[in-house]
């Protein structure tokens, strides 16, 4: 327990949080249940494994464990267990230990979105630490970067091809994006994995749908981000990550959806005049010191 209190505290979850953690740790120590949580996290992180941590997880969303802890938490305290191991495999490759707090400071950002979604402290989306637990996925300033294979075939004209691995953007929910994080946080992945030339950097969000200088103010950070990239397909996916932006599920009636940001309300009213919310996928070109935008992709 000592291991993960440490833990919390060093990126910065709340006490709050931290209570309902360790609360609920001691409900599953005390019904038994922790033990399997602390053997398993173990085996998986001594060589990871994501076929064996994905099905590790559906088994905890599954289980009616003893204690009556909400999934949502017991796949949390998995989660912060295996991160106790993280740091001495980022110490073996030479990396920064920054670079691990910041890295594993989505955990926070995770559990924070679950409480205002679900009214529950946990994480829900629990898969997605697959990638930093395969070391994949590394936060460098403002940003998150992984190395994955493409799964697309329509930017070939970058030299990038399905199958090829390619360096992907992923934002984490913990602040403003001003141009200045994000270009410093670009040259950061640039020298962190060794690029050279123009790099082509991609990002699959909803950030860099077509339709988004509808919705973001011309000026705004959003607006100068979406700028940045060339958008070359778009998922019509009735707009998955609505949660993301209104903290609930969409229900296809956007009158239904708060409006207390102007973000919420650009987008309410995007929606109100036939605009359909998805996924785009981007991309940009970085030399290590500027971005430049693919005409052609």
């Amino acid at each position: 327990m000592e291991k993960i209190k440490s833990l919390m505290n060093r990126i910065g979850v709340s006490e709050e949080a931290q209570s309902d953690v360790l609360n609920s740790y001691q409900c599953l120590s005390e019904k038994g249940d922790i033990k399997e949580l602390k053997e398993t996290s173990k085996k998986i992180m001594e060589d990871f494994n994501k076929e064996e941590y994905l099905l590790f997880l559906g088994r905890i969303n599954a289980a009616d464990n003893k204690s009556k802890v909400h999934p949502y938490m017991v796949a949390c305290i998995f989660i912060l267990l295996c991160a106790t191991y993280l740091e001495n495999l980022f110490v073996k490759r030479g990396i920064d230990k920054k670079i691990y707090i910041d890295s594993i400071s989505d955990i926070w950002c995770k559990m924070e979105e679950c409480k205002k979604l679900y009214n529950v402290w946990g994480i829900f989306a629990s898969t997605w630490f697959w990638g930093l637990f395969a070391m994949e996925i590394f936060k460098l300033g403002r940003l998150q970067f992984q190395t994955a294979h493409v799964w697309f075939d329509e930017c070939e004209t970058i030299n990038v091809k399905q199958g090829d691995n390619a360096l992907f953007i992923h934002i984490p929910s913990d602040g403003a994006l001003s141009p200045e994080e994000v270009v410093a946080s670009l040259k950061d992945a640039y020298a962190f994995f060794e690029c050279k030339g123009n790099v082509p950097f991609f990002l699959h969000s909803w950030l860099t749908q077509p339709g988004n200088e509808n919705i973001f103010p011309k000026g705004s950070n959003l607006r100068w981000l979406y700028e940045q990239f060339t958008i070359f397909k778009f998922e019509d996916d009735n707009f998955r990550d609505c949660w993301r932006i209104f903290n609930v599920e969409y229900n296809g009636n956007p009158d239904s959806l708060p409006q207390e940001t102007r973000l919420q309300k650009n987008i309410v009213s995007y929606l109100k005049n036939g605009g359909r919310m998805g996924c785009g996928y981007g991309v940009l070109l970085f030399d290590g010191k500027n971005i430049f935008k693919p005409e052609i992709c």
